[in-house]
């Protein structure tokens, strides 16, 4: 039978065995996430080398007025980048401030290595031709110099105005019904002594109607077929007039 002492030094030496397989598992451990962790580094390395680190596909949709080298000139992104540090919404704040962009959304597919751009454009509302330079209008105001003519197939065309204009004359077009509006195929600036904002509208029927700009909220579509429907056939002009609320028709000077 094993006396107090020998008891004692038999749980003594139990315990550095203990401490001993404890300290052989934490080193075995701390190796173990070091060999894991140099893995990781090499296989990220080699990743970041390869071409499935980089982004092969950049599709852009809903740009009609704008091209794909512009937008993808303000999104700041090219094949090629690593595909992993790329960010949807920073993409997105880039792409915003183009003048003539509305919103975009950016999706990124990082397993297939792609950057989708979606946009929305601002709405343009007219054209000029200066300087034998072709421009679209917003509707704030902007102009945007293009080259492609197909784009103004369904805007009228502004004449008489220069950039300090737009801001103005923009508020007042943007009121007028789309029936109305789309119906409108140029406009001239024709200001008088007795007001200075005064415009024409050539419309596609072959009607001319002149109106200080205030007079455009009485350019409705029941008002302007009301008056064309009972129209001379020697009568093809129409004048607004918002001090009387009036639309007259009369002989074309």
């Amino acid at each position: 039978m094993e006396t107090p002492l020998a008891t004692i030094q038999n749980e003594i030496k139990q315990e550095k065995k203990r401490k001993k397989k404890r300290r052989i598992r934490a080193w075995i451990k701390v190796v173990a996430i070091f060999l894991i962790l140099c893995l990781l580094v090499v296989a990220f390395v080699q990743y970041d080398k390869s071409k499935y680190s980089r982004v092969n596909l950049i599709a852009i949709k809903n740009n009609h007025v704008l091209s794909d080298d512009e937008v993808l000139e303000w999104s700041e992104v090219s094949l090629d980048e690593r595909v992993y540090l790329q960010v949807g919404f920073l993409i997105e704040n880039k792409i915003n401030n183009h003048p003539m962009i509305e919103d975009s959304k950016v999706s990124i597919n990082y397993w297939l290595q792609s950057v989708n751009i979606q946009i929305i454009e601002k709405k343009f509302i007219a054209y000029i031709n200066n300087n034998q330079q072709t421009s679209l209008l917003s509707e704030e105001g902007q102009l945007l110099a293009i080259t492609d003519l197909s784009l103004i197939a369904d805007l009228p065309l502004i004449s008489g105005y220069t950039n300090e204009h737009f801001e103005e004359l923009v508020k007042f077009l943007t009121r007028i019904e789309p029936s109305i509006y789309g119906s409108i195929s140029e406009m001239r600036r024709k200001p008088t002594s007795y007001d200075e904002t005064q415009i024409e509208f050539q419309m596609s029927d072959g009607i001319i109607i002149t109106s200080p700009l205030s007079g455009l909220e009485l350019l409705t579509s029941e008002n302007y077929y009301g008056v064309i429907n009972r129209l001379d056939s020697d009568k093809r002009c129409i004048l607004i007039d918002p001090f009387t609320q009036s639309m007259v028709a009369s002989v074309c000077e």
